[in-house]
């Protein structure tokens, strides 16, 4: 049993190679040569064709889209229609309207598959999907399962987007915003009353972001946030977290593995705990605004410069507890 798994494994291994020199052969001579793991087995075509059109749509105020292999756009315009490149007949997205709903849904080969295609050179497959900026967006869902997310200038009631591999970028405004990345970067510039987000394998950027809460976990990767954000609740296992400029208050922090940087306006109540890694707060008030209780069990912390585990100023309107297992805190306040 186990050496007719080793034939069949050097067996596909063998296939794979050959697929890819017979690709690699095929790029050389100016064609757009793929490969395709699928339940129907090992495809190799010498180029790709994409699929082009649009779909004729009416006015929506909710939109719900399951995209399988695309980049998705959402745009605001001055009208409402569906455009698409897609790799093949069967990928051409569906629509249909429930009310004031807008189903899109792009179905495509089903099944576990391993795609090592090359399109031309400005050819990927896309659905832009483009609606009246002058009629505000209720509840919009994306679930993506491979493909780039970018909405700019988009408003809406509330935002949730799933992504199985692929970069998100957002710019807009919404009560509610929820962001699950499996794999992929998500870049931010939102105003919102709460915000949800949890990346598995990826880097997240909030630019001058407006946030009332925010909660968010990530696996692998780092946070980078500037702005104004009221209340958080961060978790990050393995990546740093850095907040340069701007306010920032009531912070629950865990790090597992990966400093931590604070550096603005920081009120409220605070909790920092970190395994590994460095703490650094850079407040722009004064020490005397802040209760601390600093502890480090392997380092140091240490305060405008000089040995401080706080403990002073009980009625200080702000607060600073910080754990840190392994590595030093550095607080600094306006003198």
């Amino acid at each position: 049993m186990k050496h007719g798994k080793k034939i069949a494994l050097w067996t596909l291994l063998g296939v794979t190679l050959l697929g890819l020199v017979l690709a690699g052969t095929g790029m050389a001579l100016g064609a757009s040569p793929y490969l395709d793991f699928g339940p129907e087995g090992i495809q190799v075509a010498g180029s790709r064709t994409a699929v082009e059109g649009e779909l004729e749509i009416g006015p929506f105020t909710d939109l719900t889209l399951t995209a399988n292999t695309a980049d998705i756009e959402l745009i605001p315009s001055d009208h409402y229609a569906v455009a698409y490149r897609v790799e093949e007949e069967a990928a051409i997205p569906s629509a249909q309207h429930q009310g004031e709903r807008l189903i899109l849904s792009q179905q495509g080969r089903s099944g576990f598959r391993i795609n090592l295609g090359f399109f031309p050179s400005g050819q990927d497959p896309y659905i832009r999907v483009y609606y009246d900026a002058s009629r505000p967006l209720g509840t919009v869902d994306l679930s993506l399962a491979c493909g780039d997310a970018t909405l700019t200038g988009v408003d809406a009631e509330s935002l949730a987007i799933t992504s199985a591999q692929g970069n998100v970028v957002y710019k807009g405004r919404a009560n509610a915003l929820s962001f699950t990345l499996s794999c992929g970067d998500l870049t931010l510039a939102a105003q919102a009353e709460m915000l949800q987000m949890n990346v598995s394998l990826g880097d997240v950027q909030m630019k001058d972001c407006s946030l009332d809460s925010l909660t968010g976990t990530l696996a692998c990767g780092s946070l980078t946030a500037n702005g104004t954000i009221g209340q958080s609740h961060l978790t990050l296992n393995l990546g740093d977290f850095t907040f340069t400029g701007g306010e920032i208050g009531n912070v629950t922090y865990q790090g597992d593995c990966g400093s931590c940087v604070v550096e603005g306006k920081l009120t409220g109540n605070n909790s920092f705990a970190l395994d590994m890694g460095d703490l650094t707060i850079r407040s722009s008030l004064p020490r005397d605004q802040y209760h601390l209780d600093l502890s480090c069990d392997m380092g140091e912390a240490r305060v405008n410069g000089g040995a401080d585990q706080g403990g002073q100023d009980a009625q200080a309107p702000y607060g600073i507890q910080a754990r840190v297992s392994a590595g030093d805190i550095e607080a600094n306040f306006l003198s």
